[in-house]
């Protein structure tokens, strides 16, 4: 382990203070973050990133996701309407990426929003 991570977990220990859970502030996030990327760049895995900084690498895929945008939005879902003369965006070949690495392929828009309404 290396110095950096050695003062991330001292700067998490201060702020947990005796409490066993507790969220982390941006800025300790934001630091997180870069560290992970400069080990990577450097060829040390996610895996092995993470465990430096006491981590769990959830906690890291969430907060990366979130620094990219990569967040769920909104989707209006409307009546579905006849395929045949649907417009092209209808007959689209969809592909849903979820948590995990869960993927879905294949779907057109009546598919899809019969898969977020079963979600609902």
């Amino acid at each position: 382990m290396d110095e950096a991570a050695n003062l991330f977990r001292e700067r998490v220990a201060a702020m947990r203070a005796g409490r066993r859970r507790c969220s982390y502030p941006e800025e300790l996030r934001a630091e997180a973050l870069s560290y992970v990327e400069a080990a990577r760049s450097r060829g040390v895995s996610f895996v092995h990133a993470a465990a430096a900084l006491g981590v769990d690498r959830s906690n890291l895929r969430t907060w990366g996701a979130r620094r990219r945008g990569a967040a769920l939005r909104v989707v209006r879902v409307v009546d579905a309407v006849d395929a045949a003369t649907a417009p092209i965006f209808i007959k689209a070949n969809i592909v849903v990426h979820g948590p995990s690495g869960m993927r879905i392929e294949g779907l057109d828009v009546t598919s899809l929003a019969t898969l977020m309404r079963s979600l609902s």
